[in-house]
């Protein structure tokens, strides 16, 4: 008698055809977008896409802690509720760009696997023309 977790990995291999493909470009857009998070062309590039995404209210309170903490001592900044305010902003924003970077990556993933495609296609097409 199968296990419990067996028996529905069974399932789910067999029955609901999980792609391995799939979750192997998946893993690898994952780590891609790893590497996107150092990369500064990258995380502009993410930050434009999301631009305007989180509306005026959002922006506002960015804005509005950005002055408070211009005018607060940083001596004082610790008894304020500014830090946790800008951290939970900086969260919000954060989540987005992570989405976008992961998007930006499976994006990349698909657009080499065309290409290797192409590549391939031609090389047999100069294979065919060279006999």
């Amino acid at each position: 008698e199968l296990s419990m977790p067996t028996a529905y990995d069974t399932w789910l291999e067999g029955n609901c055809g999980v792609d391995e493909a799939a979750e192997a470009r998946a893993e690898l857009a994952a780590e891609l977008a790893e590497q996107y998070r150092g990369n500064d062309e990258k995380l502009r590039e993410a930050e434009q896409w999301i631009a305007g995404e989180l509306g005026s209210e959002h922006y506002a309170a960015v804005n509005l802690a950005l002055y408070r903490l211009h005018h607060t001592e940083p001596a004082r900044l610790f008894d304020t509720d500014l830090l946790g305010e800008l951290y939970k902003l900086a969260a919000t924003v954060a989540l987005r760009i992570e989405v976008k970077l992961y998007e930006m990556a499976e994006q990349d993933i698909l657009d080499a696997e065309i290409q290797d495609e192409d590549d391939a296609e031609e090389a047999r097409a100069a294979a065919r023309d060279a006999e």
